[in-house]
C-alpha cells in the first residue's frame, strides 16, 4: 500500500471478481476520511453495466462467468493482463462534476500511458466513454455515483488477449476494436505511475 498526498493506493493484484466488490465496499466505508485507489487484475469474466441487456451485449456462448453490476455503460471483458482501477473517493470534496470526474481520470490514463507507450498516440474520447490509439480502444470507464462517492472506475488493456473480447460487443459498440498496448513494465508498476499522475490532477 502506498499513502499519496490524498489517496491511499493498493495494488491487489490478481483478485477474484465477487472478492473485489466486497472490498470496494469496505473502501466506500472509509471514503469521506480516507480516499483510496485499488488496483486489480481479473481471471477472465463478463460485466454488465446497468444499461447493457445481456441478449445484445453477449454475442457468442461463454464459458465465463457473467456479473451485472451497478456500474454505468454496457459489457466489458475483464481477463489477466488488463488493469483495473478503482478510484473510491467522494467527488463533492473536489467540488466537481460527474462528467469532469470522469474526464479526470480518462485524461489521467491518456498521460501516463503516453510515458508508458510513447510510439503510441493516444486520444481520449468523452462520447465513447474511453482512451484510444491509433490501432484501437485501450481504456474504457464506467462508474457508480451515489450519495457523491465514486465507485468502479477503469479497465486498461496493457498485455491482455483483445481476442477474448469477440464473446461481447464491447461498451456496445459492434465491431470495436481492442488494442493492447503491451510494454515492458509490470501493472503494479503502471497502477502506481497512474497514481502518481491521478495525485498531480488534484
Amino acid at each position: 500500500m502506498c499513502q499519496f498526498m490524498k489517496f491511499r493506493a493498493r495494488f491487489y493484484g490478481k483478485t477474484n471478481y465477487q472478492d473485489s466488490l466486497g472490498l470496494q465496499e469496505e473502501a466506500v466505508l472509509l471514503s469521506h476520511e480516507n480516499p483510496q485507489i485499488l488496483g486489480f487484475e481479473f481471471d477472465p469474466v463478463i460485466t454488465l453495466g446497468r444499461s447493457a441487456k445481456e441478449a445484445q451485449e453477449v454475442v457468442q456462448a461463454a464459458k465465463w462467468p457473467t456479473y451485472r453490476v451497478p456500474r454505468g455503460g454496457k459489457a466489458t471483458f475483464h481477463s489477466p493482463g488488463q488493469l483495473v482501477i478503482y478510484p473510491i473517493c467522494n467527488i463533492k470534496v473536489f467540488e466537481i462534476g460527474v462528467r469532469s470526474w470522469v474526464e479526470r481520470q480518462l485524461k489521467v490514463t491518456q498521460r501516463t500511458l503516453q510515458k508508458c507507450s510513447p510510439n503510441h498516440q493516444f486520444q481520449v474520447s468523452m462520447e465513447r466513454a474511453g482512451v484510444y490509439s491509433e490501432v484501437g480502444k485501450v481504456a474504457s470507464i464506467g462508474i457508480r455515483l451515489e450519495r457523491g462517492v465514486s465507485t468502479f472506475g477503469l479497465a486498461i488493456n496493457l498485455k491482455n488477449d483483445p481476442q477474448l473480447f469477440e464473446c461481447i460487443r464491447p461498451c456496445g459498440v459492434t465491431g470495436q476494436i481492442i488494442h493492447a498496448v503491451g510494454g515492458e513494465g509490470s501493472l503494479e508498476d503502471f497502477f502506481y505511475k497512474w497514481c502518481e499522475d491521478f495525485e498531480k490532477e488534484f
